[in-house]
């Protein structure tokens, strides 16, 4: 017999419906960066001859500079239009700290341009006196604030490796953002951890090492570290690889509760259910907007891992949506 529960999917998008709205931010203003206590330069740019050109990561913490910052860009002017200078290659990030306690993250163009990018929008910052002026300077009126030669810029000792940490995590926010409410379908706390995890740039054998041979029973966070870092872009299904918050259900409950499934079949011998394994999954369904566990019990002792029973879970609710066994009997 197979086991399928399906609650009311209309119930199910208004319980998303009324959070997502309600975390919806106000778009960004340039006014917002008025007072910038701290910024940090990440740039990936070898380019002979380039003023900008090189691999660093700066923080600025000079108050003076800190205020020349701001001037500029939040003074900055709306383009109408997009922008050529380089932005879809990563080569530049500006992290900016406010002292509301707000954090922004922001693209300067990478070669002369004095525009920077956010939010899929373009700016224009060149000071309102050369605007519109044959005569005018070029964005080094932004790189050179990040002087290193000045005592509280702080160089950091491994450029390459913290740029390349932070294009991580920005590339796998955009696989997981909601085309949709355009909020991060991850929150930033676990963005956070994933950002500091020990393994983060782990080649796919280190991985191994550490949690066995078969990916499909590593921990959800390696999967979703190795998954994004092998993503193109969002998978076609519109489902893409998640984590649960923190207060909601996580995988050991999740598993318990597949496991109480599994072990009521009674098409599977009790030998045979002793040695399956779990291959446990998070994911997103923007389609559906809804997050669910899915938790596959293999036979370690099949060379193709075959799946004997699987078990399908709604994160809010808690409840099982589907319970299949062997034949589709669950």
């Amino acid at each position: 017999m197979r086991c399928l529960r399906l609650p009311c999917l209309f119930i199910l998008c208004l319980m998303l419906l009324v959070p997502a709205m309600a975390g919806q931010q106000a778009p960004f203003e340039p006014a917002q960066l008025a007072e910038i206590r701290q910024a940090t330069l990440y740039m990936n740019m070898q380019v002979q001859g380039l003023p900008n050109s090189g691999t660093y990561v700066r923080i600025l913490t000079n108050p003076d500079k800190l205020s020349a910052l701001a001037a500029l860009l939040s003074e900055a002017e709306l383009m109408d239009h997009g922008s050529g200078c380089g932005f879809e290659m990563d080569l530049a990030f500006l992290l900016l700290h406010t002292k509301d306690g707000r954090q922004f993250r922001l693209l300067p163009a990478p070669d002369s341009c004095t525009v920077y990018k956010i939010d899929g929008r373009y700016f224009n910052f060149m000071p309102k006196a050369y605007r519109n002026k044959p005569e005018h300077p070029d964005n080094r009126i932004l790189y050179d604030l990040f002087d290193p030669a000045d005592p509280q810029v702080t160089e950091s000792s491994d450029a390459k490796a913290e740029f390349e940490r932070l294009l991580l995590v920005v590339k796998a926010q955009r696989h997981a953002i909601s085309p949709i409410w355009g909020d991060p379908i991850i929150n930033t706390a676990v963005w956070d951890a994933l950002a500091a995890s020990p393994h983060l740039h782990k080649t796919e054998e280190e991985l191994k090492q550490a949690f066995g041979e078969h990916p499909a029973f590593w921990p959800i966070e390696i999967k979703l570290l190795y998954s994004l870092r092998t993503m193109k872009a969002p998978p076609p299904n519109n489902t893409v690889p998640s984590l649960p918050y923190f207060r909601d259900m996580q995988a050991e409950e999740a598993l318990a509760l597949a496991q109480k499934e599994m072990e009521a079949c009674e098409a599977i011998t009790p030998q045979v259910k002793a040695r399956l394994l779990p291959n446990i999954s998070f994911t997103y369904n923007e389609l559906e907007m809804a997050e669910s566990w899915h938790i596959l019990f293999r036979d370690p002792a099949d060379p193709e891992l075959a799946v004997l029973y699987s078990v399908v879970i709604d994160q809010k609710t808690r409840q099982v949506l589907e319970s299949i066994g062997p034949g589709g009997n669950g």
